[in-house]
C-alpha cells in the first residue's frame, strides 16, 4: 500500500500516545478508579480502571486515527488530493487527544483542589469556603 502517507500516520500516532506518558508520572498519584463521562450537572456517571483510563483511552484513540488516516489516504489516492481537508481530518483526534485530558485536568483541579482556578492562575490562595 504505497499511498499510505506514513510519516503523518506515524508522527500522528505518536501525538495520540502522548498522554500515557503523563498517565505514567502521576501513576501514584490517580485513584483506582477513575471518571470518564460526566453529565450535565458535571456529575460522574461512567467510572473506569486506571490501567484502562491511562493505557486504553489512548490506544482506543491511536486506532481511530489508523483507520481515519487509511481512510483519508486511499480516499485522496482515489479522487486526488485536498491538503487542507486532509490536515484537519488527520489533526483532529491527536488534537482531541491531548485537549481532552488537559480540559478534564483543569476541572478536576477546579473540583478537588481548595482554591479557584484564578487562585492557581494569580497564585493568590482563596479557599472554597471563604468565597
Amino acid at each position: 500500500m504505497k499511498f499510505i502517507k506514513r510519516k503523518s500516520l506515524a508522527v500522528t500516532c505518536m501525538v495520540c500516545l502522548l498522554p500515557v506518558f503523563l498517565g505514567i508520572a502521576l501513576w501514584d498519584n490517580l485513584p483506582d478508579v477513575m471518571a470518564i463521562h460526566f453529565n450535565f450537572n458535571n456529575e460522574p456517571d461512567n467510572f473506569a480502571s486506571k490501567t484502562f483510563t491511562v493505557f486504553g483511552l489512548p490506544l482506543l484513540m491511536m486506532a481511530l486515527q489508523i483507520i481515519c488516516c487509511i481512510i483519508n489516504d486511499v480516499n485522496s489516492y482515489k479522487h486526488g488530493e485536498r491538503k487542507k481537508f486532509e490536515r484537519v481530518t488527520k489533526w483532529i483526534i491527536p488534537v482531541m487527544t491531548i485537549a481532552l485530558p488537559s480540559i478534564f485536568t483543569v476541572i478536576w483541579l477546579v473540583l478537588l483542589v481548595p482554591y479557584d482556578v484564578l487562585s492557581i492562575a494569580y497564585g493568590i490562595k482563596v479557599t472554597k469556603t471563604e468565597q
